[in-house]
């Protein structure tokens, strides 16, 4: 009689000499293979099966401006997408450039779907999204995805020219929970941290640009309705799907709503222009609504990123961090700024010779700092 140990044993035994066994063909059949050409036969096989889904791509583009004026010497990124038997899409990357119509083309390529990407242009931004183009099936395609084959009717990308840079205060509000429906919550655009190291510990007594809302379930029933406004009296606000680069002039409200269709547990992206009236400064606010999944939803969330323009004027444009304004934050012109807002005041936007002046001190001032900490 076997006892259970021993069983166990002849068992992992006869598994150990069934691996072998499976490995050793398996290495016959491989090097059976190599002798043949299988494995470059078979490649061969499937890469010229893959290669008839793949079309000869024509495309024709031109670039704009706002004015609908053709930009010459933009730099516009591509990708063509292909089949491939193992990776199944494959993606090649070139750029092409515009020439003085502002036309730029795609020939003699091969591949199923044409992906027009960034476009580049110093002083101009685009602001759209990449837009696919789709040559295996065109014509079952939606239309705003049918490669444009006629080179007298290309496809057009407007850019936008670049406005005043400006030294925006930048907001993370964060995260807000909104529960229960029905009742206005705050909804503010810097975070703690920023207006403590400021205010201190009562950062909250002091009026600084911030929103509202509530939610409630839309009278048909299907889906929600966002309310937003600005939380002091006097402010406004205007909702839009696109980015704002200079505030508009007019048509805020002193509340927005914003419906928020089912199902939930998806985020919605939507742009507030907010226009305080004490002082009168600008924020743009980046929002992301997403209510709960549980259906009928207990919360709804809200994500807010923010740039405040705190001078009075409508530029919305921020100053990048290697510009002279981008780098305010060093030099605690931010503070200054958030001092003046609290006062009901808009701040003086500092000349550029006071800049270079605080940079040259600041410069001055830390390179003291490391010569006395590398001392011994």
């Amino acid at each position: 009689m076997f006892t259970e140990k021993m069983l166990k044993v002849i068992g992992c035994c006869l598994l150990s000499v069934a691996m072998m066994l499976t490995a050793i063909a398996q290495d016959d059949n491989d090097e059976l293979k190599k002798k043949e050409g299988y494995e470059d036969l078979e490649y061969k096989r499937r890469m010229e099966e893959a290669a008839k889904d793949d079309r000869e791509i024509d495309f024709y583009g031109k670039v704009v401006d706002e004015d609908g004026n053709p930009l010459q010497g933009v730099r516009v990124r591509l990708n063509v997408r292909s089949t491939h038997p193992v990776r199944l899409i494959v993606g090649k990357r070139f750029f092409r450039t515009t020439d003085g119509n502002g036309l730029f083309s795609v020939r003699n390529e091969r591949g199923i779907r044409l992906i027009v990407g960034d476009l580049n242009l110093a002083g101009y931004h685009y602001r759209g999204k990449s837009r696919g183009y789709s040559y295996l099936n065109p014509d079952l395609a939606p239309e705003d995805e049918r490669p444009p084959t006629n080179k007298d009717k290309p496809a057009v990308f407007a850019m936008r020219k670049i406005g005043q840079l400006m030294p925006l205060l930048k907001g993370e509000g964060g995260s807000t929970i909104l529960t229960p429906a029905g009742a206005f919550h705050d909804i503010p655009l810097f975070n703690r941290l920023q207006l403590s190291t400021v205010f201190g510990k009562n950062y909250q007594d002091y009026r600084m640009p911030a929103l509202q809302a509530k939610w409630g379930f839309a009278e048909d029933g299907q889906g929600w309705l966002v309310t937003i406004k600005g939380k002091h009296e006097g402010d406004e606000v205007l909702v839009s799907d696109q980015r704002f680069y200079e505030a508009p002039e007019e048509g805020y409200l002193p509340e927005a709503t914003i419906p928020i269709p089912t199902p939930g547990g998806r985020y919605i992206n939507v742009f507030i222009c907010l226009r305080t009236a004490r002082p009168i400064t600008y924020s743009l606010v980046e929002v992301s609504i997403r209510p709960s999944i549980r259906p009928p939803p207990d919360d709804l969330r809200l994500h807010v990123k923010s740039l405040t323009n705190p001078y009075g004027t409508r530029s919305l444009e921020q100053a990048p961090s290697d510009n002279l304004y981008g780098g305010l934050a060093r030099y605690n012109f931010e503070d200054e700024a958030y001092k003046a807002i609290a006062n009901g005041e808009n701040p003086r936007l500092p000349t550029e010779e006071e800049l270079l002046e605080f940079k040259a001190k600041r410069e001055k001032e830390e390179a003291e700092s490391a010569a006395r900490s590398s001392s011994p």
